[in-house]
């Protein structure tokens, strides 16, 4: 699993990158994180270890869980592109320079 365990993050392209790889994701249930990740991560209070341990250990022992998160984060990866970003600013300007 991958555990990206963030106190503050604008976005999350590590996140990204796990889910369009097929690994499932333990992250903190603050910052983007939520937003990044959707339904394809289990959430963890990035203050406490215990809750960090609990999250990795549900992923490495709960077979039906672990195969959830992964086909939801390829699902959720469709929504993240390079190309779609790109064209995301260049509408922003466009918006921002009245064309």
């Amino acid at each position: 699993c991958f555990a990206f365990i963030s106190l503050s993050e604008g976005f999350g392209i590590p996140l990204v990158e796990a889910m369009k790889s097929g690994i499932p994701i333990v992250t903190s249930s603050i910052s983007a994180m939520p937003e990044v990740v959707g339904n394809a991560a289990i959430f963890v209070d990035p203050y406490n270890v215990f809750d960090i341990r609990k999250g990795i250990e549900k992923i490495l022992i709960d077979k039906k869980k672990r195969k959830n998160l992964i086909k939801n984060g390829f699902l959720r990866a469709r929504y993240f592109s390079w190309e779609k970003m790109a064209q995301d600013y260049i509408n922003l300007y466009k918006l921002f320079l009245g064309m």
